[in-house]
Protein backbone atom coordinates (compact mmCIF):
# COMPACT_ATOMS: atom_id res chain seq x y z
CA UNK A 1 0.00 0.00 0.00
CA UNK A 2 1.40 3.22 -1.09
CA UNK A 3 1.59 6.73 1.35
CA UNK A 4 -1.54 8.07 -0.76
CA UNK A 5 -3.80 4.89 -0.01
CA UNK A 6 -2.69 5.32 3.55
CA UNK A 7 -3.73 8.57 3.76
CA UNK A 8 -7.24 8.14 2.03
CA UNK A 9 -7.71 5.50 4.43
CA UNK A 10 -6.48 7.48 7.91
CA UNK A 11 -9.33 10.10 6.77
CA UNK A 12 -11.65 8.16 5.52
CA UNK A 13 -11.62 6.53 9.50
CA UNK A 14 -12.18 10.50 10.88
CA UNK A 15 -15.87 11.32 11.55
CA UNK A 16 -17.26 14.29 9.25
CA UNK A 17 -18.00 17.63 10.03
CA UNK A 18 -20.50 18.24 7.36
CA UNK A 19 -23.87 18.38 8.44
CA UNK A 20 -26.84 16.45 6.82
CA UNK A 21 -27.54 19.43 4.24
CA UNK A 22 -29.90 20.03 1.37
CA UNK A 23 -28.94 19.91 -1.71
CA UNK A 24 -31.01 21.60 -4.39
CA UNK A 25 -30.60 21.31 -7.97
CA UNK A 26 -32.53 23.51 -10.29
CA UNK A 27 -33.12 23.08 -14.35
CA UNK A 28 -32.36 19.59 -14.69
CA UNK A 29 -34.23 17.84 -17.35
CA UNK A 30 -33.18 14.19 -16.14
CA UNK A 31 -34.11 13.48 -12.77
CA UNK A 32 -31.76 10.59 -12.72
CA UNK A 33 -29.00 12.97 -13.63
CA UNK A 34 -29.56 15.58 -11.04
CA UNK A 35 -29.88 12.23 -8.65
CA UNK A 36 -26.58 11.00 -9.46
CA UNK A 37 -24.98 14.14 -9.16
CA UNK A 38 -26.18 15.14 -5.99
CA UNK A 39 -24.98 11.83 -4.42
CA UNK A 40 -21.44 12.22 -5.69
CA UNK A 41 -21.23 15.53 -4.57
CA UNK A 42 -22.46 14.95 -1.31
CA UNK A 43 -20.19 12.14 -1.30
CA UNK A 44 -17.29 14.41 -1.57
CA UNK A 45 -18.95 17.07 1.02
CA UNK A 46 -18.33 14.08 3.60
CA UNK A 47 -14.95 13.43 2.57
CA UNK A 48 -13.76 17.28 2.72
CA UNK A 49 -15.93 17.28 5.96
CA UNK A 50 -12.98 15.52 7.43
CA UNK A 51 -10.58 17.41 6.41
CA UNK A 52 -11.99 21.09 7.35
CA UNK A 53 -14.91 22.08 9.44
CA UNK A 54 -17.84 22.06 7.63
CA UNK A 55 -20.20 22.38 10.19
CA UNK A 56 -21.86 25.58 9.14
CA UNK A 57 -22.51 24.75 5.70
CA UNK A 58 -26.45 25.51 5.46
CA UNK A 59 -27.59 24.24 2.03
CA UNK A 60 -26.13 23.78 -1.39
CA UNK A 61 -27.23 24.78 -4.79
CA UNK A 62 -26.52 23.01 -8.13
CA UNK A 63 -28.08 25.48 -10.83
CA UNK A 64 -28.19 25.36 -14.97
CA UNK A 65 -29.64 28.86 -13.82
CA UNK A 66 -26.56 30.11 -12.00
CA UNK A 67 -26.97 33.80 -12.64
CA UNK A 68 -30.33 33.96 -11.28
CA UNK A 69 -29.99 31.50 -8.38
CA UNK A 70 -26.88 34.00 -7.20
CA UNK A 71 -29.30 37.02 -7.65
CA UNK A 72 -32.41 35.08 -5.87
CA UNK A 73 -30.29 33.60 -3.17
CA UNK A 74 -31.89 34.64 0.11
CA UNK A 75 -29.31 36.24 2.68
CA UNK A 76 -31.03 36.99 5.05
CA UNK A 77 -32.56 40.96 6.03
CA UNK A 78 -28.91 42.38 7.34
CA UNK A 79 -27.52 41.07 4.26
CA UNK A 80 -29.11 43.47 1.41
CA UNK A 81 -26.04 42.64 -1.45
CA UNK A 82 -26.91 40.66 -4.14
CA UNK A 83 -24.44 38.26 -5.69
CA UNK A 84 -23.99 38.03 -9.67
CA UNK A 85 -20.84 35.60 -11.05
CA UNK A 86 -17.74 36.58 -11.23
CA UNK A 87 -17.10 37.36 -15.51
CA UNK A 88 -14.16 39.56 -16.14
CA UNK A 89 -10.70 39.71 -18.54
CA UNK A 90 -9.37 37.21 -15.92
CA UNK A 91 -12.11 34.28 -15.11
CA UNK A 92 -15.65 33.33 -15.48
CA UNK A 93 -17.45 32.17 -11.98
CA UNK A 94 -18.88 28.92 -11.79
CA UNK A 95 -19.06 28.49 -8.09
CA UNK A 96 -19.65 31.08 -4.51
CA UNK A 97 -20.14 30.55 -1.15
CA UNK A 98 -21.40 33.59 0.42
CA UNK A 99 -22.48 33.88 3.49
CA UNK A 100 -26.14 33.97 4.57
CA UNK A 101 -27.87 34.80 8.18
CA UNK A 102 -30.48 32.17 9.11
CA UNK A 103 -32.27 33.13 12.62
CA UNK A 104 -29.14 35.69 13.68
CA UNK A 105 -26.36 32.73 12.90
CA UNK A 106 -23.90 33.04 10.12
CA UNK A 107 -23.67 30.19 7.68
CA UNK A 108 -22.55 29.04 4.38
CA UNK A 109 -24.53 28.40 1.46
CA UNK A 110 -22.65 26.80 -1.77
CA UNK A 111 -23.88 27.47 -5.45
CA UNK A 112 -22.14 25.82 -8.30
CA UNK A 113 -23.04 26.29 -12.16
CA UNK A 114 -24.03 22.80 -13.24
CA UNK A 115 -22.82 23.52 -16.73
CA UNK A 116 -19.91 22.27 -15.45
CA UNK A 117 -19.97 20.26 -12.22
CA UNK A 118 -21.88 17.48 -14.47
CA UNK A 119 -18.52 16.73 -14.60
CA UNK A 120 -18.33 14.75 -11.77
CA UNK A 121 -20.50 12.44 -12.98
CA UNK A 122 -18.02 11.03 -15.37
CA UNK A 123 -14.84 9.86 -13.43
CA UNK A 124 -13.11 7.89 -16.36
CA UNK A 125 -13.97 10.21 -19.44
CA UNK A 126 -10.70 10.75 -20.54
CA UNK A 127 -11.83 13.25 -22.74
CA UNK A 128 -13.11 15.60 -20.18
CA UNK A 129 -10.59 14.90 -17.31
CA UNK A 130 -9.08 18.21 -16.92
CA UNK A 131 -12.16 19.65 -16.45
CA UNK A 132 -12.79 16.52 -13.74
CA UNK A 133 -10.48 17.43 -12.13
CA UNK A 134 -10.74 21.29 -11.39
CA UNK A 135 -14.30 20.44 -10.78
CA UNK A 136 -13.20 18.33 -7.39
CA UNK A 137 -10.88 20.87 -6.75
CA UNK A 138 -13.41 23.35 -7.00
CA UNK A 139 -15.59 22.01 -4.20
CA UNK A 140 -12.61 21.29 -1.85
CA UNK A 141 -12.05 25.04 -2.32
CA UNK A 142 -15.46 26.39 -1.47
CA UNK A 143 -15.32 23.87 1.10
CA UNK A 144 -12.21 25.58 2.30
CA UNK A 145 -14.14 29.20 2.09
CA UNK A 146 -16.85 27.45 4.52
CA UNK A 147 -14.21 26.20 7.09
CA UNK A 148 -12.85 30.18 6.94
CA UNK A 149 -15.86 31.94 7.42
CA UNK A 150 -16.79 29.25 10.62
CA UNK A 151 -13.73 29.89 11.83
CA UNK A 152 -14.25 34.01 11.55
CA UNK A 153 -17.74 34.20 12.90
CA UNK A 154 -16.18 31.62 15.84
CA UNK A 155 -13.27 34.32 16.32
CA UNK A 156 -15.46 37.53 16.26
CA UNK A 157 -19.32 36.31 17.45
CA UNK A 158 -20.41 40.02 17.29
CA UNK A 159 -18.58 41.42 15.05
CA UNK A 160 -18.57 39.68 11.23
CA UNK A 161 -21.27 40.60 9.12
CA UNK A 162 -22.42 42.83 11.80
CA UNK A 163 -19.99 45.75 12.23
CA UNK A 164 -20.68 48.74 10.05
CA UNK A 165 -17.90 50.22 8.49
CA UNK A 166 -16.83 54.08 6.69
CA UNK A 167 -16.67 54.04 2.97
CA UNK A 168 -13.06 54.54 3.56
CA UNK A 169 -12.36 51.43 5.58
CA UNK A 170 -14.68 49.61 3.91
CA UNK A 171 -12.69 49.81 0.95
CA UNK A 172 -9.41 48.69 2.73
CA UNK A 173 -11.53 45.72 4.29
CA UNK A 174 -12.79 44.25 0.87
CA UNK A 175 -9.14 43.80 -0.58
CA UNK A 176 -7.95 42.73 2.57
CA UNK A 177 -10.65 40.35 3.16
CA UNK A 178 -10.80 38.93 -0.27
CA UNK A 179 -7.10 38.08 -0.43
CA UNK A 180 -7.28 36.47 2.94
CA UNK A 181 -10.76 34.50 1.93
CA UNK A 182 -8.77 33.39 -1.11
CA UNK A 183 -5.28 32.42 0.35
CA UNK A 184 -6.37 30.43 3.24
CA UNK A 185 -9.33 28.57 0.71
CA UNK A 186 -6.39 28.06 -1.50
CA UNK A 187 -3.95 26.83 1.03
CA UNK A 188 -6.67 24.42 2.62
CA UNK A 189 -7.35 22.98 -1.03
CA UNK A 190 -4.09 22.88 -2.32
CA UNK A 191 -3.85 18.69 -1.81
CA UNK A 192 -7.03 18.35 -4.87
CA UNK A 193 -4.96 21.24 -7.16
CA UNK A 194 -4.40 19.93 -10.91
CA UNK A 195 -0.48 20.06 -11.70
CA UNK A 196 -1.10 22.85 -13.80
CA UNK A 197 -2.62 25.67 -11.57
CA UNK A 198 0.26 27.14 -9.57
CA UNK A 199 1.71 28.34 -13.57
CA UNK A 200 -2.17 29.49 -13.84
CA UNK A 201 -2.34 31.43 -10.93
CA UNK A 202 1.45 33.11 -11.41
CA UNK A 203 0.54 33.93 -14.80
CA UNK A 204 -2.85 35.74 -13.32
CA UNK A 205 -0.89 37.46 -10.54
CA UNK A 206 1.79 38.64 -13.18
CA UNK A 207 -0.46 40.07 -15.11
CA UNK A 208 -2.58 41.88 -12.31
CA UNK A 209 0.39 43.39 -11.64
CA UNK A 210 1.59 44.65 -15.12
CA UNK A 211 -2.10 45.98 -15.40
CA UNK A 212 -3.10 47.41 -11.83
CA UNK A 213 -0.03 49.42 -10.42
CA UNK A 214 -0.07 51.53 -13.49
CA UNK A 215 -3.84 51.97 -13.28
CA UNK A 216 -3.22 53.19 -9.85
CA UNK A 217 -0.83 55.24 -10.26
CA UNK A 218 -2.67 56.96 -13.31
CA UNK A 219 -5.48 57.26 -11.26
CA UNK A 220 -3.66 58.94 -8.31
CA UNK A 221 -2.55 61.38 -11.21
CA UNK A 222 -5.80 61.96 -12.51
CA UNK A 223 -7.00 62.66 -8.87
CA UNK A 224 -5.01 65.87 -9.03
CA UNK A 225 -6.90 67.28 -11.32
CA UNK A 226 -10.54 66.26 -10.75
CA UNK A 227 -10.60 66.53 -6.96
CA UNK A 228 -12.95 64.05 -6.43
CA UNK A 229 -11.94 61.46 -3.97
CA UNK A 230 -15.12 58.90 -3.88
CA UNK A 231 -13.65 58.82 -7.53
CA UNK A 232 -10.63 57.74 -6.57
CA UNK A 233 -11.17 55.60 -4.06
CA UNK A 234 -13.51 53.77 -5.67
CA UNK A 235 -11.24 53.22 -9.38
CA UNK A 236 -8.29 52.22 -6.96
CA UNK A 237 -9.64 50.26 -4.59
CA UNK A 238 -10.95 48.05 -7.24
CA UNK A 239 -7.58 47.46 -8.73
CA UNK A 240 -6.28 46.66 -5.52
CA UNK A 241 -8.75 44.03 -4.71
CA UNK A 242 -7.96 42.23 -7.41
CA UNK A 243 -4.83 42.35 -7.23
CA UNK A 244 -4.85 41.16 -3.78
CA UNK A 245 -7.35 38.78 -4.29
CA UNK A 246 -5.19 36.88 -7.18
CA UNK A 247 -1.72 36.93 -4.57
CA UNK A 248 -3.94 35.25 -2.29
CA UNK A 249 -4.85 32.65 -4.58
CA UNK A 250 -1.50 32.12 -5.55
CA UNK A 251 0.37 32.29 -2.24
CA UNK A 252 -1.96 30.19 -0.71
CA UNK A 253 -1.37 27.42 -3.54
CA UNK A 254 2.26 27.93 -2.65
CA UNK A 255 1.90 27.21 0.88
CA UNK A 256 -1.08 24.68 0.68
CA UNK A 257 2.03 22.38 -1.59
CA UNK A 258 5.22 23.66 0.54
CA UNK A 259 6.30 25.28 -2.56
CA UNK A 260 8.74 28.02 -2.83
CA UNK A 261 8.03 31.40 -4.20
CA UNK A 262 11.13 32.23 -5.84
CA UNK A 263 11.49 28.20 -6.92
CA UNK A 264 7.86 27.64 -8.19
CA UNK A 265 6.84 31.17 -9.71
CA UNK A 266 10.20 32.39 -11.21
CA UNK A 267 8.27 34.60 -13.53
CA UNK A 268 6.23 36.26 -10.35
CA UNK A 269 9.34 36.71 -8.33
CA UNK A 270 11.14 38.54 -10.96
CA UNK A 271 8.44 40.66 -11.78
CA UNK A 272 8.35 41.86 -7.66
CA UNK A 273 11.73 43.20 -8.43
CA UNK A 274 10.69 45.78 -10.49
CA UNK A 275 7.48 46.84 -8.59
CA UNK A 276 9.38 47.52 -4.39
CA UNK A 277 5.82 48.65 -3.39
CA UNK A 278 4.75 45.66 -3.42
CA UNK A 279 7.38 44.25 -1.47
CA UNK A 280 8.40 43.71 2.34
CA UNK A 281 10.31 46.73 3.41
CA UNK A 282 9.93 48.18 -0.33
CA UNK A 283 10.96 51.89 -0.93
CA UNK A 284 8.03 53.63 -1.97
CA UNK A 285 8.46 56.26 -5.20
CA UNK A 286 5.60 58.70 -5.66
CA UNK A 287 3.67 57.79 -8.55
Amino acid sequence: MDTADTWVQEISARETTVPDVTISLVGFAQEADAQNLANILRGFLIFFGKLMNLSSLSRVWVSYDYENTLLSLNRGAEIQTKLTPTQDDVAVGIAMTPAVIEDGVVKSVMVFNANYLMALIQPENEEIQPVYKQMLYTVAHECGHVHDLGMMVRSFPHTWLKMRLSHYDEALFQAAEGCWSEYIASRLSAIMCPAELTSNYETTFCEQVEKGLPAIRTSIRQYRMHHDLTRVLSECSYVVKRLFLYAGYLLGQLDGCDMSFADSTPKAASLLVSYPELRKNGRRDPP
